[in-house]
């Protein structure tokens, strides 16, 4: 019978996770919303009188004020119509002065960082690769570590709404990567059962039995009687 192909539900349960979680954000801000409203509402009121207080005691000493300042006016005008010459000329040399020390600073600032900017780039384009590494590793784990956690809440809150425990709480011991490792080493006894014996190894066979060589017997020799033995 055909084995039927398991498929992998973690990404699944990491989308649901994912939803799971945006609604519960939601919900966390829904119930806070009232609190939130009376609060703002409160700071609104008590804004308000402070500045309609505020106001008040402005609009009580403005005439004073208004009168003080047309009182003063003339005078104020008048000393800085006279001083003006003199402040326009202190201004302008300051300025000039300080136009000056800004120029030799930027040439001295400008120096350094030219002196300086071979070294920094060489520094730069030597650790960028490091920088590079470390980057993409503290990515892939902070992923990993994210699609985890998603998944394990998204099955746990398929399992609430289907009214079972979830598979990862219910069998823990079942995931043992670690056992399968162990089950690939049998290709190197494949070429131990694949050997033919040559004839060099098998045995030897009995030789065949030397075949005796023919006897050829003598003729008797005649005697002196004439008979033949």
């Amino acid at each position: 019978m055909p084995t039927v192909p398991t498929i992998d539900a973690k990404p699944l349960y990491a989308i649901a996770g994912v939803g799971e979680l945006a609604v519960e954000t939601l919900r966390a801000q829904a119930k806070a919303l009232p609190g939130i409203a009376q609060s703002l509402r409160l700071d609104l009121t008590t804004q308000a009188q402070s500045r309609r207080i505020d106001l008040t005691k402005q609009a009580q000493s403005l005439p004073t004020e208004l009168r003080k300042q047309v009182e003063t006016l003339p005078t104020e005008l008048r000393r800085q119509v006279d001083e003006l010459p003199e402040t326009v000329r202190k201004q302008v040399e300051e300025l000039t002065a300080t136009i000056r020390k800004q120029a030799e600073e930027l040439s001295v600032t400008l120096r350094k960082q030219a002196e300086t900017l071979p070294t920094e780039l060489r520094k730069q384009v030597d650790e960028l690769p490091e920088t590079v590494r470390k980057q993409v590793e503290e990515f892939t784990s902070r992923a990993t570590k994210s699609y985890g956690e998603f998944a394990a809440r998204g099955e746990k809150f398929v399992a609430g709404l289907r009214g079972d425990a979830p598979k990862s709480a219910a069998k823990p011991a079942a995931k043992k990567p670690a056992a399968k490792p162990a089950a690939k080493k049998a290709p190197a006894k494949k070429p131990a059962a694949a050997k033919v014996s040559t004839p060099a190894a098998t045995a030897p066979t009995s030789a065949p039995a030397a075949t005796p060589a023919p006897v050829f017997e003598a003729p008797a020799q005649p005697t002196l009687n004439g008979d033949n033995s």
